[in-house]
């Protein structure tokens, strides 16, 4: 089943540190495209075509900007009030506090568009900082006892920390996102949108031959 989140984390583990995803038009068959292939008949069920990710080597393009294609155009009172919510439950008393939560029951906060673009694409821009910090030791095959030490503890961590704080941007993000993401697929709904027909039990062996 993909959803807002299945989106979502396809989009953090697929494209690059700007935000950018490959064009695979070229790749050789491979459990890898047949990976990225399902990400991206997906997004073209919610309406956003893979190739507007592509990176653009225009002097007039911020590669950086990417990200805000997954906005919806229109976000629903109950997204933008539990916006408001998560953002006034994860604040941390300060001199400042009373002013935010001013400014953030106000009722033209994130009203315009290009609010909701520029928070957004910080917010990803955090997020994804965030996932580089959780995946630092990934690929590490193996280490000193020392080392190892090391791993084990950050690893405890990330999950005690780090792991609940991307739980909050990432619910916070999926609310900017929009209504587009309303409604859920299967996989033989998203056939007509170029998703591969084949099980995940024919993917894992077409990985574990390649491996």
């Amino acid at each position: 089943m993909w959803s807002s989140t299945r989106i979502l984390y396809g989009y953090l583990y697929d494209s690059d540190e700007d935000g950018c995803l490959p064009n695979i038009d070229d790749w050789p068959n491979s459990s890898n495209k047949i990976y990225r292939q399902r990400f991206y008949a997906a997004m073209r069920a919610y309406g956003k075509n893979p190739e507007w990710f592509y990176r653009s080597d225009t002097l007039w393009h911020d590669n950086r900007d990417t990200c805000c294609r997954l906005l919806s155009k229109s976000w629903s009172k109950e997204k933008m009030d539990e916006f408001r919510t998560l953002v006034k439950e994860n604040l941390r008393s300060g001199v400042r506090y009373d002013f935010i939560v001013k400014v953030i029951e106000n009722p033209d906060y994130l009203k315009q568009d290009i609010q909701v673009f520029i928070v957004f694409r910080e917010l990803m821009a955090y997020r994804k900082k965030l996932q580089a910090a959780l995946d630092v030791w990934s690929g590490m095959m193996e280490c000193s006892q020392s080392v190892g030490t090391i791993f084990e503890m950050t690893k405890g961590l990330n999950h005690e920390y780090l792991r609940p704080l991307c739980n909050i941007v990432d619910r916070l993000l999926i609310l900017l996102m929009g209504d587009d993401y309303d409604k859920t697929f299967t996989e033989e709904e998203l056939y007509e949108y170029g998703y591969p027909k084949i099980s995940d039990k024919e993917l894992y062996q077409m990985e574990v031959e390649e491996y």
